[in-house]
């Protein structure tokens, strides 16, 4: 994918429309099924509904443009805005087959998480928002991790005592390790505890690295729902690779240098 480029012109409108579109979006549902998986993830039609309403209203026009070289699916998305200024974006990928299927399936691929990128939109999970409401910050992901008993509360290690006992090697390191959701899911319950003890800014950048994590196997799923299940090992063990590159276990949150 190429860097984010833009128009030098009528700037100030395009960013205006384009900060006002994202706050009038709506959520992004994972309503279609993949069977393979037996989880639930956000077809095209699903961004498509969530995003093109509010650029609509803004003024912004999304324009994706597909090609096909005889190996490389290139999708151009553009986000025009009636002043003249522009986003572009190119998303480039390899079909698994390089038949009308393998392509068409490749486009849409490229289609739907180009959009997603643009627009800054990711998917939810329907029956949790409508069970739990939009939350506070972390609090999807500590009602992801199992409940303590009653009058038994995890008490925060301090930064000194998290970093000696080696929690955050360990906690990244597994995380990094787990490849279904499932796995995920179970693994996050199994580590509750060690988890919720961490140093608040440590739990953070847990939370964000679960949900990067959670995302990275996302994309697995529907790449694989989208080719069939030919080559998801090999995507699979690609996307792990770039995910262990991200957790290095000496980053401690509270160590790294200023920017």
């Amino acid at each position: 994918m190429i860097a984010l480029e833009w128009s030098e012109e009528h700037r100030p409108e395009l960013f205006t429309a384009y900060a006002k579109a994202q706050g009038e979006m709506g959520e992004v549902y994972k309503k279609s099924t993949n069977p393979a998986f037996k989880s639930q993830y956000a077809d095209l039609s699903a961004v498509v509904d969530a995003v093109l309403p509010a650029m609509a209203k803004n003024d912004l026009a999304v324009i994706q443009s597909p090609s096909f070289d005889g190996e490389i699916v290139t999708v151009e998305t553009i986000i025009a805005h009636k002043a003249g200024g522009w986003l572009r974006s190119v998303l480039s990928l390899r079909p698994m087959k390089a038949d009308p299927q393998g392509v068409g399936s490749a486009i849409t691929y490229g289609r739907r998480y180009a959009l997603l990128s643009l627009s800054g939109t990711a998917p939810e999970d329907d029956d949790g928002n409508a069970a739990s409401g939009p939350g506070q910050p972390g609090q999807r992901f500590t009602q992801e991790l199992e409940r303590p008993h009653e009058g038994d509360p995890v008490a925060r290690k301090s930064s000194a005592q998290a970093k000696k006992d080696g929690d955050w090697d360990v906690i990244l390191r597994e995380l990094a390790e787990q490849r279904t959701f499932g796995e995920l899911q179970a693994w996050a319950k199994s580590r509750s505890r060690m988890i919720k003890a961490l140093p608040k800014k440590w739990f953070d950048e847990v939370e964000i690295k679960y949900l990067e994590r959670k995302n990275e196997l996302a994309a697995i799923e529907d790449n694989a729902d989208a080719e069939g299940l030919e080559g998801a090992s090999e995507a699979q063990t690609e996307m792990d690779e770039a995910f262990a590159n991200t957790v290095g276990p000496s980053d401690f949150p509270g160590d790294r240098p200023a920017r």
